[in-house]
């Protein structure tokens, strides 16, 4: 199959959304070509990024490539030194994580651990600005667009063994507890969850902790034991 021609992605966008049997052909060209063979060739990245990022209009084809190797090879393709081929596997990687909440809501639970892992050490920890800034405003995104699944997992998060994981979960933690207009939803799993928050925060530190982190933690603390259950 040759990706060199640019109609080609226009062909199989319009076969992905208006095809009845959409899954097969989504799990056709997953299945039939290798990432590595069209993220390393600029020359073709470009289209082959476009056709994948049809792949996921439909919720079962996106829960089958967040299960799949191909989402591992997305994190090593994110931080190619060729611009084009990083910035679309940047798109791909939005595209796949923001399209369907709830199904990227129960993938990423039963694979946070490797997920998260790859996303703190190759995206947050990278060397590359550019990177980092995508990976933050990207996680930023995820996690308002699902209120309820984002504070279970950011919670599930400050349960790392990693203490660097740790850290950034609750940096993120802190700006659902310590925000003063919480949605009703946020509220609840906050109340639901008090009596483990607070034991868990009363022994939740650092070798090295600086004003800021003590200070923060002291306004979460605050903030999850002054909470009212709320209708949401």
């Amino acid at each position: 199959m040759s990706y060199e021609n640019p109609d080609l992605a226009l062909c199989y966008g319009t076969i992905l959304r208006d095809c009845p049997r959409h899954q097969v052909v989504a799990k056709y060209i997953l299945d039939s070509e290798h990432m590595k063979e069209f993220y390393e060739n600029p020359d073709l990245a470009l289209c082959y990024g476009t056709i994948l990022r049809d792949c996921p209009r439909h919720h079962v084809v996106a829960k089958y490539i967040l299960d799949s190797e191909h989402m591992k090879e997305l994190f090593d393709y994110i931080q190619d030194p060729n611009f084009g081929t990083a910035s679309d596997a940047v798109a791909t990687f939005k595209e796949l994580l923001t399209r369907h909440r709830s199904t990227v809501a129960e993938c990423l639970s039963r694979n946070y651990e490797w997920f998260f892992g790859e996303y703190n050490s190759k995206l947050m920890g990278s060397s590359n600005y550019i990177t980092r800034w995508h990976a933050a405003k990207l996680l930023g995104q995820m996690l308002m667009d699902s209120a309820n699944y984002s504070v279970m997992l950011v919670m599930n998060l400050l349960r790392e063994s990693s203490k660097n994981i740790q850290l950034e979960a609750f940096n993120l933690f802190k700006l659902f507890a310590a925000n003063p207009n919480k949605s009703p939803e946020i509220v609840n799993v906050l109340v639901a969850n008090r009596t483990k928050l607070l034991q868990f925060f009363g022994g939740f530190s650092f070798d090295k902790e600086d004003e800021q982190f003590v200070a923060d933690k002291a306004r979460v603390v605050e903030a999850i034991s002054t909470l009212e259950r709320l209708n949401a």
